[in-house]
């Protein structure tokens, strides 16, 4: 029976050290791109299985090392201000940095906000520190994210921000939330629930906000549904008025804050709570950024990078919130 290919039957065929090797299997950045793949053509050829045994035991090696010895996990942001910065962190940040650090990463933040780095340095600056994966927050900018090159890194985006190019996500289940706020509203008496969204907005999210509400409202068979506004650029709050007088609504479904003044006598219901006031669905943004660190941890063990060809999507349920 011959003996199992090693590191070091790979590391003499290929000329370069046991380290370079581990590093080129693991998919390192530390390891040049063609020296990568003309090792794990090597391996691969020569029948190289990893051991899944000593696999587990390196990694706990890795994980149990002293904290600043832990790779880098980082999430990039584009807000005014860097969400790590601030006296009250925001709950993207806490769930980013509290599921990196239970998976033995060291959490950091890399802030594009205000032009403060271009897409090109931040690559090379990732690059030359050998970090390997990262989040992308829900960005104001997007288009920073195509402006970079993605081949050595594993990612994930949060939100429905980043449409180009395709990675996997992690996001609010909108269906699930809008659902839910009009199961509340029926439950309340309501019979002529209407649904009002920026039609951005409902674009962007490629009409999930109006798919679950059609959907209820089929459910239900009723003949009191409303007609749904999606209002195109800035909202006009006399059209808005004068829909909402027109079709009666005795309850309405709402994805942003700004039309409890207009409306005061119709209850509302808010598909996307952020600032923790409702009525409405809480997105839970901790457990959103939690899921897109797991998407990127996994891709890190399964040695990918660059743009997936089958991007995941990972749904999280929002909570209600009464007031």
């Amino acid at each position: 029976m011959s003996m199992p290919i090693s590191l070091k039957h790979i590391a003499q065929a290929a000329g370069v050290s046991r380290t370079t090797v581990s590093l080129a299997l693991r998919n390192h950045p530390r390891i040049s791109l063609a020296t990568r793949k003309k090792i794990q053509k090597l391996a691969k050829d020569m029948g190289y299985v990893p051991n899944a045994e000593v696999s587990k035991v390196m990694e706990f090696i890795r994980e149990n090392k002293a904290h600043h010895d832990r790779p880098v996990l980082g999430l990039i942001t584009d807000y005014p201000e860097p969400m790590s910065g601030r006296n009250e962190p925001s709950q993207t940040w806490v769930g980013f940095r509290d599921r990196a650090e239970a998976l033995g990463y060291r959490p950091e933040e890399f802030w594009m906000g205000d032009h403060a780095i271009t897409p090109r340095r931040l690559h090379d600056i990732l690059y030359a520190r050998g970090i390997r994966g990262f989040v992308f927050s829900a960005l104001k900018d997007p288009g920073l994210v195509r402006e970079m090159d993605l081949s050595d890194f594993a990612c994930a985006c949060i939100g429905h921000s980043i449409s180009t190019p395709a990675l996997h996500r992690a996001s609010s289940d909108k269906y699930a939330n809008t659902l839910k706020s009009c199961e509340k509203l029926w439950e309340t008496g309501c019979r002529r629930i209407g649904l009002a969204v920026p039609l951005g907005q409902e674009t962007r999210v490629e009409h999930i906000f109006l798919s679950a509400y059609l959907v209820f409202h089929h459910l239900h068979q009723h003949a009191g549904w409303r007609t749904p506004l999606v209002e195109e650029g800035e909202w006009d709050p006399d059209r808005i008025a004068a829909w909402a007088e027109e079709t009666k609504v005795d309850g309405l479904i709402v994805a942003y804050k700004g039309l409890e003044d207009l409306l005061p006598n119709i209850p509302l219901a808010r598909v996307n709570i952020i600032d923790g006031t409702g009525p409405g669905m809480i997105q839970r943004h901790d457990l959103i950024a939690s899921a897109a660190v797991d998407l990127v941890d996994a891709q890190l063990r399964r040695n990918e990078t660059g743009i997936p060809v089958q991007p995941k999507t990972l749904l999280i349920h929002g909570e209600w919130i009464a007031d």
